[in-house]
């Protein structure tokens, strides 16, 4: 586990992983149209398959700040079984899902190692930057809950590879 720094960390929004399995991935797709329906999200991701560092398919997003409260009561309620990792977005992508990691059903195992092979991926160019939560939270904010989403959207195999 990451251990804390002693350097203050900012807690600029926040982040939701919904891991699915081929057996509940039509739970997960009721999941993401509720998730729309009660909340305003942003950077968007629907993964099949598990990727460098989340083992299982998922879909992911950011929400609002201000309504982290409202949010982890309504997915308790809502998650259907499915395991849920929520997270602060603090810049520190490793940090924030290693010690700022918040679980809601079964915790899975992430591949740090595979964060930080991605990272320094993005860092030569290989892959989006906005792969990086970090990255959406001012431009998203803005447009959260402007577009809505369904499992093969993604916006992140829109861009090029510099953005």
């Amino acid at each position: 586990m990451s251990e804390p720094s002693s350097d203050a960390r900012k807690i600029i929004g926040w982040h939701c992983h919904v891991y699915f399995t081929r057996e509940t991935r039509d739970v997960a797709v009721r999941l993401n149209e509720s998730v729309q329906d009660a909340f305003r999200i942003w950077d968007y991701r629907w993964l099949d398959k598990g990727n460098p560092m989340h083992p299982a398919p998922m879909f992911r997003f950011q929400f609002l700040p201000e309504d982290l409260a409202r949010f982890v009561e309504w997915i308790t309620l809502n998650r259907d079984g499915l395991s849920v990792l929520v997270h602060a977005i603090t810049g520190d992508n490793y940090f924030d899902h290693d010690y700022n990691a918040m679980w809601l059903g079964k915790p899975l195992t992430l591949d740090l190692e595979g964060l930080r092979r991605m990272e320094d991926s993005m860092a030569r160019g290989e892959l989006p930057k906005t792969l990086v939560p970090s990255t959406q939270v001012a431009a998203g904010a803005e447009a959260a809950g402007q577009v809505r989403y369904k499992p093969g959207d993604d916006p992140h195999l829109q861009s090029g590879p510099n953005n």
